[in-house]
């Protein structure tokens, strides 16, 4: 993860419910290796200063992030931008549900994103995509026309004019 500008591999604590608890966060080697980069060619550096920061080392503003970068990004992917949908809290939701679907493994999700509760993750971060919702219905007639032995037993013979 990244702290306090600097990379720190393992765990975060969080509080949650009054305990405390700690999460292992995982940084592929390709973020890892970027994120470097980036603080490396920063003026900026100390145990203080921010990665993402403005010319005078302050840090950007969520809003001002969002209004001046996001957004502008995601109008040229073609995403459209709805008020309070769209922010940087959508990333997690599209996180979680990119794994789910890579991986079809709720806990390594779950674990991912450092919900205390799966039902977290199943529920409010993971979405299934129309691709799935086609391929779920695809699925169910296989497996319906297989138990059935073919169309035939369910449609019964053509009707001829």
């Amino acid at each position: 993860m990244v702290y306090r500008n600097r990379l720190i591999a393992g765990l975060k604590e969080t509080r949650k419910r009054r305990r405390r608890r700690q999460l292992a966060v995982g940084l592929s080697e390709l973020l890892a290796r970027v994120l470097e980069e980036l603080i490396d060619e920063s003026e900026f550096r100390g145990p203080d200063d921010f990665l993402f920061h403005r010319p005078d080392g302050r840090p950007v503003e969520p809003k001002v992030f969002r209004e001046d970068i996001l957004y502008p990004a995601m109008g040229r992917a073609g995403i459209p931008v709805e008020s309070r949908a769209t922010g940087l809290h959508l990333f997690r939701h599209t996180a979680g549900s990119l794994l789910n679907k890579k991986t079809a493994d709720l806990k390594r999700v779950q674990v991912q994103l450092g919900h205390a509760d799966i039902g977290t993750t199943a529920d409010v971060y993971t979405h299934v995509d129309l691709e799935t919702v086609h391929q779920n219905a695809a699925d169910l007639e296989s497996v319906f026309l297989e138990a059935c032995g073919g169309f035939g037993p369910i449609l019964g013979p053509r009707k001829t004019n």
